[in-house]
């Protein structure tokens, strides 16, 4: 079935009126970013949100929503749009959030996912931070929590709280000595595992 030439006219000049009205309106709704601007910038009454598009670069607008703005980062990924929260406007400075939209569009431009990317940036960042952590922790630490298990947890074995005995038994393993012995003269001896407590746990091995 052949579809009537004056319908696809009259369709045709339909969407080229709607993209020239949006670009109208988006054209009106730009203003370049300004710090008195933004601070002007509200929620107008009975929405939920509303935006500003900076003149400058196409990619920034700010967003007001009720109590906060926040610069935001809009464009198109593998046809669909795409929209990510820079930061608030009172953390960032105007050329910054300028600056990090041409970062996220260049991601974009060279076929990366800006919100993996950024995933993936956060994840690095908390796998270095655990590790950072780790080599802080020392021995003694360890120790004193797995005492405190001791003291507030129930033997596998025999059902019951771990008696006073054998917990002062683990708690001497690690004593670092040099204290008046309560009988007898002279100090009392390091335990055995005195010599690992400033160690930390990133530096013990099974040996």
């Amino acid at each position: 079935m052949l579809i009537p030439s004056i319908y696809l006219h009259q369709q045709l000049h339909y969407c080229k009126t709607a993209i020239l009205n949006w670009s109208r309106k988006m054209a009106l709704s730009r203003q370049k970013f300004t710090f008195e601007r933004l601070r002007r910038f509200t929620l107008p009454e009975g929405k939920k949100q509303t935006f500003l598009w900076d003149a400058d670069v196409t990619t920034l607008a700010c967003r007001a929503t009720s109590g906060a703005k926040a610069f935001v980062f809009q464009s198109v990924y593998a046809g669909k749009t795409l929209r990510m929260t820079i930061g608030n406007i009172n953390d960032w400075k105007i050329d910054d959030a300028r600056a990090e939209a041409r970062r996220l569009q260049t991601l974009i431009d060279t076929g990366i996912d800006p919100r993996i990317a950024k995933a993936v940036k956060i994840a690095e960042a908390e796998s270095l931070q655990a590790e950072s952590r780790k080599t802080k922790v020392t021995f003694s630490v360890a120790w004193e929590d797995y005492l405190q298990e001791l003291r507030t947890g129930i033997s596998a074995k025999t059902k019951r709280p771990y008696s006073t005995r054998y917990i002062a038994d683990h708690i001497n393993l690690s004593s670092r000595g040099g204290e008046s012995k309560k009988r007898g003269q002279g100090p009392t001896s390091a335990g055995p595992l005195a010599s690992l407590l400033n160690l930390p746990l990133s530096e013990l091995t099974p040996d």
